[in-house]
């Protein structure tokens, strides 16, 4: 079975990333030097990594952003530098290419959650770089994103704070947003600022390694009829993960949040479908890098193909898709889609009236 103690680990190189630490004073600090993996994933050869190269990616990462934690005082470094190398490298090892690899990679890290994990651990360290003139640090590759942005509340702070994914609308899928009425409250805090952290991952590994099939099912009740003509099959990974944490001097501060993704999962026509919001709860099963969860969080609006979701907290945010097998006849299956097109454009305007 792969586990990290089989991965060796050579003499620490200020040297890995690609970037260039040799000046910092940093390089004290112990990491693994797997340079030479790093090169691999940046240089995108032709042979995708194995699960042995890929925990080691994993590993390192997670050494690299853990920089400074605990310091009494923030750390100076070429933090932009190191987040730009950081990302760039969980983007490619997100591709689908890997998604071998990532299966027995998954069994001791979590998957590409703990991957996920050190990304945002960067947002701390990017904070600092943070000035009035540069409120907002944002990169993004094809399959990630991160933004930290500072954020100045007044008394005039009533508009909501929403961040858009590539491709998303921020009044429609791609989106998450915290609610003017929590910004509001921000304030009443007594806080004057706060930094405001969004990311997001999308890859169809997603969908191969982070599914539940051991997850309650959730569907709306039913007749016993119907009931016997379903039969629950699993839960999916059906969306993008896209997060938000607020944080002010003193640490985080939770805050609802609305959310909209569009579905990326690839389910057959036949079957039915059920979207059920979530976040990723590392405290479950720690040893296995944590669950899917549903506590707090309900749909706000169900679309044909996406979903609006509120939480009452902020984390890392999926739409999950339960999936059944279900006879349905083709007059049944057309009404059910025309229903549901209809459905989606009368709920999203009730709920933007509401909100």
């Amino acid at each position: 079975m792969l586990s990290a103690e089989s991965i060796p680990w050579p003499t620490p190189l200020c040297s890995s990333l690609t970037l260039s630490l040799k000046s910092m004073e940093t390089c004290r600090w112990p990491r693994p030097a797997t340079s030479w993996v790093s090169w691999r994933v940046l240089a995108k050869e032709a042979a995708p990594l194995g699960p042995a190269a890929l925990l080691a990616v994993v590993h390192f990462l997670k050494r690299v952003t853990v920089l400074g934690a605990g310091e009494p005082e923030p750390l100076t470094g070429p933090w932009e530098q190191l987040g730009q190398g950081i990302v760039s490298v969980a983007s490619l090892v997100l591709e689908e290419q890997l998604a071998d690899a990532w299966l027995p990679v998954s069994e001791v890290v979590g998957g590409p959650m703990a991957l996920m994990a050190s990304v945002q651990r960067l947002a701390p360290l990017l904070s600092t770089v943070l000035v009035s003139e540069r409120p907002r640090w944002h990169i993004q590759h094809r399959r990630v994103g991160l933004e930290v942005q500072s954020l100045h509340l007044t008394e005039a702070s009533t508009e909501s704070h929403v961040f858009t994914m590539p491709c998303g609308h921020p009044e429609g899928p791609g989106h998450i947003r915290i609610p003017a009425g929590e910004v509001k409250q921000l304030l009443g805090k007594g806080l004057s600022g706060v930094t405001v952290i969004h990311s997001w991952f999308s890859s169809s590994i997603l969908q191969h390694t982070l599914g539940e099939p051991g997850l309650e099912p959730q569907a709306p009740d039913i007749s016993e009829e119907a009931n016997k003509m379903q039969r629950f099959l699993g839960t999916q990974v059906g969306s993008a993960i896209i997060s938000s944490e607020v944080w002010d001097e003193t640490g985080e501060v939770s805050t609802a949040v609305t959310f909209h993704l569009q579905h990326q999962a690839q389910v057959s026509p036949q079957k039915l479908v059920e979207p059920v919001c979530a976040f990723w709860n590392f405290s479950i099963s720690p040893d296995t890098g944590g669950s899917w969860a549903t506590t707090g969080c309900s749909v706000a609006t169900l679309c044909q193909d996406s979903t609006t979701c509120f939480c009452n907290h902020s984390t890392n945010f999926a739409v999950l898709l339960q999936v059944y097998d279900v006879q349905r006849r083709a007059e049944e299956e057309s009404l059910l889609r025309t229903l549901s097109s209809a459905g989606c454009g009368v709920s999203f305007l009730l709920f933007l009236a509401a909100g």
